[in-house]
């Protein structure tokens, strides 16, 4: 259920685009900086201008279950353990010393004259993941992200798998000084990933479950209840053919995560997906909310910027869960930016979305399986935008 909070933004949010005032609204030293900008599009800035501490998971201005220590954005159900011991019980070591790249901040204009593509990434973290919930694992588990995956001296920019990416490398040789900007996922959007049940198999195992819960979970990946797809040949969770199944195939481990997803599972012998959630998200993602029509569909950009190569070039990946690379370009991982709405930061793509429909509940989806549909020059309307943006959070933050 939205908090009470959210509900109001949403509404204050839709009120905000029908009778806004940009003469009244917006502080006097960001009015220049948005003379090409329509109403609407500013009216939208600042609505999300004030819900930006939220939408960067710094502020938790919220009301109702999700305010209890028994909840985050990577668990859509109520956490068995309170998420403060979860953050105390993890222990998560670096990868190695040439991995992570210091992070440099940048200013939007330091992409001036290059061309933004958006790289949709689930929120998992890198480094080696030693315990979880106060538990050593007796296997650490190794994970590559995530927005850090860039950030790797012997990475690429990107990692995917080979036909997702083609839309990305048949565009970015048409435009100059292609970059590439994180932009995350929902909090369960590392349920395809590797990583995931490889956490979730050190600290439980399917024997861990009664045969009513084994049962109830076969049932579910072979009907598609609750779950995205349906696989009516699949083995049973507790074989090893089903085992090896998952390792090759990323829907069925996907369906899988989902399926345990249960808490009514628990008395079973089920595992609590929320505390294996925790344990392999990126800590400066861990409490960003994820997308809904409460805060405008919107989501913020900026967390991650890495050069890509001019060519569009690709290589095959050691990342366990993606086969293929997308190159960096010559000047590797950049750093991070202000953070800033996609709405915004996509002027181009935005206004072309809202001449196919007024309605924002399909944007994440679009430009998911989209993100080469319209690349973003960081021309100097854009840095003035988005120099009145952060002017705009300030001023809410009054």
């Amino acid at each position: 259920m939205a908090s009470k909070f959210l509900l109001e933004s949403a509404e204050a949010l839709l009120k905000n685009l029908r009778d806004f005032d940009r003469n009244k609204k917006i502080p006097p030293e960001a009015k220049p900086l948005l003379k090409s900008l329509s109403d609407e599009e500013v009216a939208r800035m600042s609505a999300i201008s004030s819900l930006h501490g939220f939408l960067s998971g710094m502020s938790r201005k919220l009301s109702g279950p999700q305010t209890s220590e028994y909840w985050f954005p990577g668990a859509d159900i109520k956490l068995s353990v309170p998420k403060p011991e979860l953050d105390a019980g993890r222990i998560i070591v670096p990868r190695s010393s040439n991995y992570e790249a210091p992070v440099t901040p940048l200013n939007w204009e330091d992409l001036q004259g290059t061309t933004i593509f958006p790289l949709i990434g689930d929120r998992t973290a890198t480094g080696t993941l030693k315990q979880v919930a106060g538990e050593p694992l007796r296997n650490p588990v190794d994970l590559q992200g995530g927005k850090n995956y860039m950030r790797g001296a012997d990475t690429g920019a990107w990692a995917s798998e080979a036909g997702a990416l083609k839309s990305l490398t048949g565009r970015i040789p048409d435009f100059e000084n292609p970059v590439g900007v994180f932009m995350p996922m929902a909090g369960t959007g590392s349920d395809f990933a590797h990583m995931t049940t490889n956490v979730l198999h050190e600290v439980w195992s399917p024997s861990d479950m009664t045969r009513t819960g084994i049962r109830a979970v076969n049932k579910k990946l072979r009907t598609g209840v609750g779950i995205d797809g349906v696989f009516p040949d699949a083995p049973s969770i507790d074989s090893p053919e089903f085992m090896a199944e998952i390792e090759v195939n990323s829907p069925l481990r996907k369906a899988y995560v989902q399926a345990l997803d249960d808490a009514s599972l628990r008395k079973f012998g089920g595992p609590d997906m929320g505390i294996i959630r925790h344990a392999v998200t990126d800590p400066d993602l861990m409490n960003l909310p994820s997308q809904s029509g409460a805060q405008g569909n919107e989501q913020l950009m900026g967390f991650a910027v890495t050069d890509l190569d001019p060519r569009g070039a690709t290589r095959p990946s050691t990342h366990q869960t993606y086969d293929t690379d997308l190159l960096t370009g010559p000047r590797g991982y950049l750093g991070a930016l202000p953070l800033a709405p996609r709405s915004t930061v996509m002027r181009d793509w935005t206004r072309m979305r809202r001449g196919v429909t007024p309605k924002t509940g399909g944007d994440p989806r679009s430009l998911f399986t989209g993100p080469a549909q319209a690349p973003q020059t960081v021309d100097q309307e854009l840095i003035d935008t988005l120099k009145a943006y952060e002017i705009m959070v300030d001023r809410a933050k009054d």
